[in-house]
């Protein structure tokens, strides 16, 4: 155009000008309006889409289930310790981690390492996972070596050897599983933060550019009144109300979508975290008492280390029978309202308390299923400590039958009772966080095929609309 001669420059710029302000220049750039908004709101739309699918696979697929199984691993890696521990107690230290139990448990990790095998995502996944099995394979010949050195001439070698085994256990090998959870909790609680900050803006992005596709199909309509003074045109009509669907369509959507995804974290991960790290520690308190019983010289620690980690599932004084007694009477005084029709007031009745149940107890969110799982994982936690004070009441030599003998009739029943609960409340948890996680992935897989689906219907209406305006003023 540069090239172009004064002249000639001048006369096409009015020509230029002269279309602008003819009727098929203004409805031309009407329709051009309509696609310029139609695509901003394709872009916002399929922004805050992308952004809500990169959430859900990184909580729902890549995290979540990582963590899961991180965690089941620490927990099997507990009660293979104390497997070998009662084995030792039940059978002899040449049964040691030769018992089914003790079997079962290094099948469960030998799957559950192969699950977390063919879900790595972050590089920190294959660390600990190599720390993992190497030390593993430490702690199992360490077994071993319990197994061989029993039938020597001085007995306590298998005993100070499996001492041993359970320090590499403990300082080793569940802080590698450890690492397998952080390595996928951190990028979770980072990717949840950021779409908690965006989400609200992206979906309200996404309507307003909705609203703006009807802001100038209607302003398009009331152009045409007063230009060519005609009724509203009926495809116009049917694009302004089919944007105006569409803006309410993600208002729902967004707004479901946030639940879903808020529900999953908060509602349901949030408990599934302190309820493996509990099955972890209740475990581990089985195989306390059992060293506590395999080693007198060793009692002190071993009781410092079951009340450590009885504090660790539940941060109240298990000593002192008045503050035992006030958590059961509350979630006896929660099972009644409940039994009366008062849920609200029943989860209101529910103990304060720290540690890992006390965690979930704050956060139970599914009902009398999730609340009376977890009472019962409470009480059951509250009888292992009371038997396991009646195992250490019998600390003579003389009374190590009577001491076994407890431990067999009252303390173990215990220990089932309280890994029994945390499975039951585990599953509540988990079976709604995969529903939740479903929905949400069936929310954004949907989303933009439908919302590009209605801007080119809208587009579309808007063209078949313009077009007979556009020729009748040609």
């Amino acid at each position: 155009m540069d090239a172009m001669p004064p002249v000639l420059r001048a006369a096409w710029g009015r020509d230029v000008r002269r279309w602008v302000a003819s009727t098929p220049g203004r409805l031309a750039l009407c329709f051009a309006a309509i696609v310029v908004t139609l695509l901003v709101a394709a872009g916002a739309s399929l922004t805050a889409s992308s952004r809500a699918g990169s959430t859900i696979r990184t909580i729902g697929t890549d995290a979540e289930p990582s963590v899961v199984l991180a965690l089941q691993i620490g927990a099997t890696l507990a009660d293979m310790d104390a497997a070998a521990a009662d084995d030792a107690l039940g059978g002899g230290l040449s049964a040691t981690g030769a018992s089914q139990r003790w079997r079962d448990d290094k099948a469960t990790l030998d799957a559950l390492v192969v699950q977390a095998g063919r879900n790595i995502t972050y590089a920190e996944e294959t660390t600990a996972l190599r720390g993992l099995l190497h030390w593993s394979g430490e702690y199992q010949a360490s077994l071993a070596e319990v197994r061989d050195g029993a039938d020597a001439a001085n007995p306590m070698f298998a005993v100070r050897r499996l001492q041993w085994s359970h320090r590499l256990l403990t300082s080793f090998v569940q802080p590698e599983a450890d690492a397998l959870a952080v390595a996928n909790r951190a990028p979770l609680e980072a990717a949840y933060a950021l779409y908690r900050s965006l989400s609200a803006a992206l979906g309200t992005l996404a309507v307003l550019a909705a609203a703006l596709v009807c802001v100038v199909l209607a302003g398009v309509q009331v152009f045409l009144w007063r230009r060519t003074h005609r009724m509203v045109s009926p495809a116009l009509g049917l694009a302004l109300l089919v944007a105006a669907g569409l803006g309410v369509g993600l208002v729902v959507a967004t707004l479901g979508e946030r639940e879903d995804i808020r529900a999953a974290k908060a509602d349901c991960y949030d408990s599934l975290d302190p309820l493996f790290a509990a099955k972890a520690a209740a475990a581990a308190m089985n195989g306390d008492l059992s060293y506590w019983l395999l080693d007198p010289g060793a009692r002190d620690a071993q009781s410092a280390a079951l009340l450590a980690h009885a504090r660790a599932v539940l941060d109240v004084d298990v000593n002192d029978p008045a503050t035992v007694a006030g958590v059961r009477a509350r979630l006896l005084d929660a099972q009644r309202l409940e039994t009366e029709g008062r849920p609200v007031e029943a989860l209101a009745a529910l103990p304060v308390m720290g540690g890992f149940l006390g965690r979930e107890m704050a956060n139970v969110t599914f009902g009398t299923r999730e609340r009376d799982a977890a009472s019962d994982a409470v009480r059951a936690l509250l009888d292992l400590v009371a038997a396991a004070g009646r195992v250490r009441g019998l600390g003579g030599a003389e009374q190590r039958l009577d001491a076994l003998r407890v431990r067999e009739a009252s303390y173990l029943p215990a220990v089932a009772a309280l890994q029994g609960a945390l499975d039951r409340t585990i599953a509540v948890n988990q079976e709604e966080f995969d529903r939740d996680v479903a929905h949400a992935q069936r929310t954004t897989g949907w989303t933009p095929g439908v919302v590009m689906g209605t801007l080119v219907l809208i587009g579309l209406l808007a063209a078949a609309g313009l077009w007979p305006r556009y020729r009748e003023y040609m």
